[in-house]
């Protein structure tokens, strides 16, 4: 617990919310306790104490892209590997200068400014 008797993952909702980033909360298992996920993220703050009361343990997830002017480049740690050995085979040296947050699974998320427009994840890389 930390000040005030509030859980570290509120108070990250919160801090989030407070830096305009609509978030939403979410299992362990990457699956969304409200019945719309992404849709229904908020910067909101009463919402979000409500959520945390509720699902005092969810993650905090954020809503990417366009709502919250962020993305995300999410690098998995795996048994057979990497997602950090993936862009070293690849010739990429990968060193962020951004803000990053740890996941549940070992890897992390770097964050960066969104750019206003969407690439479609199926989409080849050259």
């Amino acid at each position: 617990m930390s000040a005030a008797g509030e859980k570290p993952r509120l108070l990250t909702a919160l801090d989030y919310a407070r830096r305009g980033w609509p978030v939403f909360p979410m299992s362990e298992a990457k699956v969304p306790f409200t019945a719309h996920g992404f849709k229904d993220a908020t910067t909101d703050e009463a919402t979000i104490r409500g959520w945390w009361k509720r699902w005092p343990n969810a993650l905090v997830a954020i809503a990417t892209g366009e709502p919250s002017g962020i993305v995300a480049l999410d690098i998995d740690v795996r048994p057979e590997g990497s997602g950090l050995d993936t862009l070293e085979n690849l010739g990429i040296a990968f060193h962020p200068v951004t803000p990053t947050a740890l996941t549940p699974s070992g890897g992390f998320h770097c964050w960066f400014r969104w750019p206003g427009y969407y690439v479609p994840s199926s989409s080849p890389c050259s």
